[in-house]
């Protein structure tokens, strides 16, 4: 065991923090997601498993074992970063401390920070770390010298750490942690994903079965082939305690990247499916409550309900009398030329004296 204890974070694949502790039972590690903020593994690695590993620093060692005990990294690509980064984790403060604890210089160490142009913070690396900046047209690496919080040294040149921000964006460059070259990720188990997504084309290309096709297993999950008659293509079926369906492209290569998106996505699927099924339970509650409250206006219901019953009795009295055949009809309107005849008929003739002329 040395003398001082170690302390190191790591950026690894691009999606996870791990931090490794020494301690005087071993090595203890932290596994955080970037994205999320929140810790995905964690755990002990005892010196007698340190011991068996064929490394020459404690420092590898535990980090290859770590790696080891979280299967949802493959760790093909590791940087060295700031343990300061562990101020942006969910419970990473906690282990940061613990860190400073033993370790006091970590408490003035000089780190460089890269953010967006909005300020974001993005990562952090030591006083003399590298880089890796990759353009659509080239790729390079540079080594980065801490000048103030604000200002540092990237090869020859002074940057704003807003600035060089700026300068990628405009680009359409990106940056991050130089990987290290570890010697545990050997070409051999690069090779054997190649022979995976290889594999998987062949078995795509002579099967003529509707049933699913096993294919063994992927970073703990069980693999199926099936062909989806809908969508009219290849599905792997990755199988875990749910089924997460992958598409099958032409790719070998890419087809691996496409199963690694979709275990990546994994942990952003549950947390949406548990903040619906939050809301499902919220709005159960509430809906149970609403059963045990009284109708506000049933008394008025009751009482225009009796309302309508009456009216609908009276007009159905209304509609049984016109329908009645027995019904005395209603009595003609007498003629008015008759009534006229009638009156002239009780008019007394008008006499007329002899000196009056009468016109004919």
């Amino acid at each position: 065991m040395s003398m001082k204890m170690m302390n190191a974070a790591y950026l690894v694949d691009n999606v996870a923090l791990l931090s490794l502790q020494e301690k005087q039972e071993g090595v203890e590690f932290h596994c955080f997601d970037m994205d999320r903020k929140v810790q995905i593994a964690e755990g002990h690695i005892g010196w007698d498993m340190l011991d068996k590993q064929p490394f020459s620093t404690l420092e590898e060692s535990a980090r290859v074992a770590a790696l080891k005990e979280i299967p949802q990294l493959d760790g093909l690509t590791v940087a060295p970063v700031a343990p300061e980064m562990l101020e942006q984790m969910r419970g990473g403060r906690k282990v940061l401390w613990q860190m400073k604890k033993a370790d006091p210089e970590l408490e003035n160490a000089k780190n460089i920070r890269f953010i967006t142009s909005s300020y974001e913070d993005r990562f952090k690396i030591p006083d003399g770390s590298a880089v890796e900046i990759e353009y659509p047209n080239r790729k390079f690496s540079a080594r980065c010298e801490y000048m103030d919080e604000y200002h540092l040294r990237l090869g020859y040149d002074v940057l704003h750490i807003c600035q060089l921000a700026e300068m990628l964006e405009r680009g359409g460059g990106t940056c991050r942690p130089e990987p290290l070259i570890t010697e545990e990720r050997s070409a051999w188990d690069l090779g054997s994903k190649a022979e995976a997504g290889e594999a998987i084309l062949a078995v795509c290309k002579v099967n003529q079965s509707l049933e699913p096709v096993p294919l063994g297993s992927y970073r703990g999950f069980k693999m199926e082939l099936t062909f989806d008659s809908f969508q009219k293509e290849y599905q792997v079926l990755l199988k875990g305690e749910m089924t997460h369906r992958v598409p099958i492209g032409t790719s070998a290569a890419g087809n691996i990247q496409r199963l690694d998106n979709a275990l990546a996505g994994i942990p952003a699927r549950l947390e949406k499916a548990e903040q619906q099924l939050d809301n499902l339970r919220s709005q159960q509650e509430a809906a149970q409550a609403e059963l045990g409250k009284p109708f506000p206006q049933e008394a008025e219901l009751a009482e225009k309900s009796a309302r309508l019953a009456e009216l609908d009795a009276l007009l159905n009295m209304d509609d049984r009398g016109n329908d009645d055949p027995d019904r005395e009809k209603t009595t003609e309107k007498p003629s008015v030329l008759a009534e006229l005849r009638d009156r002239a008929g009780r008019i007394p003739p008008m006499a007329h004296r002899d000196d009056e002329e009468v016109a004919l």
